[in-house]
């Protein structure tokens, strides 16, 4: 999907085929803001070079999802990440995450939100 000029992507109640999605082919260059909410997907696959740029990632009432790429942890420009009415798993991937960027940098960097 070639949209180099998006920087905040939005997806409201939207049903992957098959609960899957693979982005790890897929580059949004200049993405700063993902918004993912009330998302059918279980899996999740991108890597460090699918968003070089994301600053935010917001997870709202993705019910069905259990933990977030750990290629996330690998994107320098990664400054929050907010989990919403998820499971609970997810909000444990996300600190996980938060912990494993702290000891890598030896700051935090990295926030989390959970509601």
């Amino acid at each position: 999907m070639a949209l180099p000029e998006l920087e905040i992507l939005v997806l409201n109640t939207f049903d992957f085929s098959k609960d899957k999605c693979d982005a790890s082919e897929d580059i949004y260059q200049s993405l700063k803001t993902l918004h993912l909410e009330n998302v059918k997907l279980s899996e999740w696959q991108v890597d460090r070079e699918t968003f070089p740029n994301l600053e935010e990632l917001m997870l709202e009432y993705c019910f069905k999802l259990k933990e977030i790429p750990s290629a996330f942890g690998d994107i320098d420009t990664l400054k929050s990440i907010r989990v919403v009415q998820s499971k609970h798993e997810l909000g444990d991937s996300a600190m996980e995450m938060r912990k494993d960027v702290e000891a890598y940098t030896g700051e935090n960097i990295l926030h989390v939100h959970l509601s």
